[in-house]
């Protein structure tokens, strides 16, 4: 089963677009953004095509190909890394099926500022029992369920319309009909065995399992037990698991008033060099100022200049969601292209 990576359905380079690649670079200062853009844009472009283009097709890319690729992007880190004294440094493509368009972000690190990496502290592993027949079912639905809509989404001229979630949270939602059936199993198991999913997510060797357990955690009832447990795992290891559990809670938090909300792990979060990360901690705090004026200033106060830096991106995930909350806090109708006046506004009132 293939990874779900996701907020608003995003998935790494695939389907074609007509202009120029969008390209972004986040972490490092000005000067070097600039200098990065304008000595390596084409190449890195070229790269990502390429990798397009093994994507859309059909046939599996011979091996000699694979290497080939594989090298390019290793020359093409080693080339972003001369830049500066850089810890960490990763090329984030992001697909958008509804505008069928590719963009792409490279997230640095500099070796002064390393606490925006996530690292949380060494996890419990133990090997559970996995011959409980009940469970075995859920996963089996689950992953119907996802191959069912993974294979729609390839598909040309696919357009999510979900136009309601039965659960705090969804991906693809239940509005067709050879969907449907799967809602009633899904609440019935994970209402009764959410505490073995909260095991696995805790204890599992096995990430894509601690993963799709998160999903399946979101089809009990109890949100705010499943909020309280989830907030632990924001700074997990593995992005996979922080991808999934921040979907999570900003589905919980846009729906519901929830108690306990770590405020600083998601504000660390909105800064880490991951753009599904980023995007996943704005979908929550964008949450929280949407339902709780109480919010407003504290984030304001210790988000306001990481806010400014996203809505400078070109990339959608993290520019509308900075978008959006900055003019909730500002009650502003500055335009989204307009950072002179937002930074203005940042500067006299944070």
């Amino acid at each position: 089963m293939k990874k779900i990576i996701l907020f608003l359905l995003m998935i790494v380079s695939v389907s074609s677009y007509a202009e120029e690649l969008p390209l972004d670079v986040y972490g490092v200062d000005g000067i070097t953004k600039t200098k990065i853009l304008h000595t390596l844009g084409d190449e890195i472009r070229r790269y990502a095509e390429e990798m397009k283009k093994i994507n859309m097709s059909n046939a599996e890319p011979t091996q000699s190909k694979k290497q080939t690729l594989k090298m390019q992007k290793k020359q093409l880190l080693k080339k972003v890394h001369s830049f500066g004294n850089f810890a960490f440094v990763k090329f984030s493509p992001v697909f958008y099926p509804g505008v069928r368009k590719v963009y792409l972000t490279i997230d640095i690190v500099t070796k002064h500022d390393r606490n925006r990496i996530p690292k949380s502290k060494k996890r419990l592993i133990k090997h559970l029992k996995n011959n409980d027949s009940e469970l075995k079912l859920l996963y089996k639905l689950w992953s119907d369920y996802v191959t069912h809509n993974n294979n729609l989404m390839y598909q040309e001229g696919y357009v999510n319309k979900m136009k309601s979630c039965p659960f705090v949270h969804c991906i693809w939602g239940f509005d067709k009909s050879e969907e449907k059936k799967y809602v009633k199993k899904f609440r019935e198991i994970a209402n009764h065995k959410a505490s073995v999913l909260m095991e696995q997510i805790r204890f599992s060797p096995n990430q894509q399992q601690r993963a799709d357990a998160i999903f399946l955690l979101a089809h009990a009832d109890d949100y705010n037990k499943t909020a309280s447990f989830l907030a632990h795992f924001i700074d997990d290891n593995d992005s996979v698991v922080r991808n999934n559990v921040m979907r999570v809670l900003g589905g919980i938090v846009f729906k519901h008033n929830v108690k306990n909300i770590p405020l600083a792990k998601i504000i660390k979060a909105l800064d880490y060099p991951y753009v599904t990360d980023r995007n996943k901690a704005a979908s929550i705090l964008f949450g929280l100022v949407n339902n709780d004026k109480m919010y407003h200033k504290e984030i304001l106060t210790k988000a306001g200049p990481t806010l400014i830096k996203l809505l400078a991106l070109k990339q959608p995930n993290n520019h509308d969601f900075a978008y959006l909350i900055l003019k909730k806090i500002s009650h502003k109708d500055y335009s989204e292209l307009d950072m002179e006046s937002w930074k203005k506004w940042m500067k006299n009132n944070s």
